[in-house]
């Protein structure tokens, strides 16, 4: 939990088995997983994504090769979070 918001991916919604170099990734965003840019309003609170200057900074740190391609599975999985998001959050109303 990150302000009160889930950001993990549901294990129901994985595959049973994932191929290592997207377990890598995954495993990667739960390192940056705290590190959203989120607003606040009158409906609560929205995602608008990750702090991609600590995702830099996290991948250096924990040397993960944040290459092209593991940076555009990490881009489709801030896209699933923040839609499955705000998909909740509308159902919420």
């Amino acid at each position: 939990m990150f302000l009160g918001l889930n950001l993990e991916i549901p294990s129901e919604l994985l595959p049973p088995y994932l191929p290592k170099y997207l377990k890598d990734v995954l495993d990667f965003y739960q390192s940056v997983k705290t590190q959203w840019r989120v607003v606040s309003g009158f409906s609560g609170m929205a995602l608008v994504g990750l702090d991609y200057g600590a995702v830099f900074n996290t991948a250096k740190i924990f040397k993960f090769d944040l290459d092209e391609f593991n940076f555009l599975v990490l881009q489709e999985i801030e896209r699933f979070i923040i839609n499955w998001h705000n998909e909740k959050m509308s159902t919420k109303e």
